[in-house]
């Protein structure tokens, strides 16, 4: 099952989960998440995932997810086996893209 985003960007492409690791830590179930799941059932993924070949915190896997965890981790949680993203290596492009997409960038 692919989670595809709605918004299209040129150079999306559908990644396995498998592939990807996360900088952040799965969580037990809060209120954001719960607005995350909520959002997504009800009107889809807005944008694909920001990920990364630069920083490798899973060796066994090529990707980092840099923006997106909340999404990474619904697809995770809820049975998805593919997820819609965008390749970001470079650190000045990320920052862009967090702007452009309207994410609110974590510390880089």
């Amino acid at each position: 099952m692919i989670l595809h985003s709605i918004n299209k960007h040129h150079n999306s492409f559908i990644e396995c989960l498998d592939n990807i690791s996360s900088t952040d830590s799965l969580t037990a179930e809060d209120p954001f998440t719960s607005t995350i799941k909520k959002s997504i059932d009800s009107i889809g993924m807005l944008n694909p995932i920001l990920i990364s070949t630069n920083v490798t915190t899973d060796h066994t896997k090529p990707y980092t997810c840099m923006i997106g965890n909340n999404r990474y981790f619904y697809a995770v949680r809820y049975g998805y086996t593919h997820i819609e993203c965008l390749l970001i290596d470079d650190p000045h492009e990320l920052k862009m893209m967090t702007t452009k997409l309207l994410i609110k960038p974590r510390k880089m």
